[in-house]
């Protein structure tokens, strides 16, 4: 059965007109990304969707994977292609080591699941900047402590539209899970409890108008024409 997914991070720091980075470099992990058995890795696009944009109050960003094996990629600007539709999009030029492999199940036949992500905000690692920021250090990885691992979920299939103001899903095949949602755990795996396969990725936390929230939509990664 496959592991833990990966880490999406992104890093943030202000500058000066000279260019010189003015202070440290603020940042953690912003979300989840695991990578199919076809080589294509996938998260969510409307927390992916801003990506390279810095954290506000900062001016300069950069982004990386870092998995659970404690492997480190940089991301660039351009490598996202999003799929709204779906809440789905697919980073170009990484594939994890870990592999998922799609679940061929009908929704009816899976009776219990599990999600993987990380808590975000978090920052398992060290961050060290050359003076200039052209150099961008992430060592020392530790995001097993960050890790969320969800068991024991019944998932309820649906195909209810979605028209919140970040999140937009008409007419697609999602699951309903009754759990505390975290924005780490957008991009997520959803995952069958018996086999392990892919079945799904967490999308979104309900209800959409309050701060707490206790249900986890996950999309059906089957419909993904990009698997």
């Amino acid at each position: 059965m496959a592991t833990m997914a990966d880490a999406v991070v992104k890093v943030s720091w202000r500058k000066s007109p000279s260019g010189l980075v003015l202070a440290g470099a603020q940042g953690g992990v912003c979300g989840t990304c695991f990578t199919m058995e076809s080589g294509i890795t996938i998260s969510c696009a409307h927390n992916m969707g801003g990506l390279f944009n810095p954290n506000p109050g900062f001016d300069v960003c950069r982004a990386f994977v870092v998995e659970v094996t404690g492997r480190i990629t940089e991301l660039y600007d351009g490598c996202l292609q999003l799929y709204p539709d779906y809440d789905a999009c697919v980073i170009g030029g990484f594939s994890s080591r870990t592999l998922y492999k799609a679940s061929q199940k009908q929704p009816g036949q899976i009776a219990l699941c599990s999600l993987r992500g990380y808590e975000a905000g978090t920052a398992p690692f060290q961050c060290d900047l050359s003076p200039t920021g052209m150099a961008v250090n992430i060592s020392n990885p530790r995001i097993n402590s960050v890790a969320l691992d969800l068991r024991g979920l019944v998932p309820q299939p649906t195909t209810q539209d979605i028209n919140a103001p970040d999140v937009k899903i008409f007419g697609k095949q999602w699951y309903l899970m009754k759990a505390n949602a975290t924005i780490g755990l957008s991009g997520g795996p959803m995952l069958d409890a018996v086999d392990g396969t892919a079945v799904g990725m967490c999308f979104v936390g309900l209800p959409p108008d309050v701060h707490q929230k206790t249900l986890i939509g996950a999309i059906d990664i089957r419909q993904f024409q990009f698997i």
